[in-house]
């Protein structure tokens, strides 16, 4: 918004994942949960859209996908990003001076897939559509329906995270994503079998 530039790390083989609707995976024949699953696909539909990609300066990114949803000039404005734990201790050699030289070749951080999946669990935050009797209300500690993008950190380390991403930014430009959206990560010092 302001003009001003901003340099953001390497984009290798992390692939952008656009959160809104593109997942419908036809849970609506399940009996538990499974009724409301066409709302959920609705509620989706009106959202926000945000587009996740890992970054190799060591963060998990989310850019405003203002197409989706009219947002005027914040179409790519940056609404999210995550460090995922396992990176910390890697991060100070993007500071050395000699980085990406022969004595400290680039390095890969949040570089692996991520994937958007729906899920019938308990979320951290309430979320509603629509009104009256059609209503679709999700309160903490119910469960319901939630979208989830989980990823991995590929060539930069040994662990998967996922992230609640059910809310993105609301019909006002408020953005919903925050520290409560960070719902779990895994890495090899939890589990030595993680692998890349």
């Amino acid at each position: 918004g302001n003009g001003a530039s901003f340099v953001l790390g390497d984009f290798v083989n992390s692939n952008p994942v656009l959160i809104q609707k593109a997942v419908d995976s036809n849970y609506g024949r399940l009996s538990t949960g499974g009724t409301y699953y066409q709302k959920f696909l609705n509620y989706k539909a009106t959202r926000q859209g945000v587009l996740f990609v890992g970054g190799n300066a060591g963060m998990l990114h989310g850019f405003k996908d203002a197409k989706s949803v009219a947002a005027g000039s914040t179409d790519g404005q940056e609404v999210f990003a995550y460090v995922p734990r396992a990176v910390y201790p890697q991060l100070e050699k993007l500071t050395n001076k000699n980085y990406g030289g022969v004595t400290l070749p680039h390095q890969y951080y949040v570089d692996g897939w991520q994937r958007e999946a729906d899920a019938y669990t308990y979320g951290p935050s309430t979320y509603s559509f629509g009104s009256g009797a059609g209503a679709l209300v999700c309160n903490v500690g119910n469960k319901c329906w939630r979208n989830y993008l989980v990823g991995s950190l590929g060539a930069g380390g040994r662990a998967v995270y996922g992230l609640d991403v059910t809310e993105t930014v609301d019909s006002f430009g408020v953005n919903k994503l925050g520290a409560s959206t960070i719902r779990w990560e895994f890495s090899s010092n939890d589990d030595s079998d993680i692998g890349y």
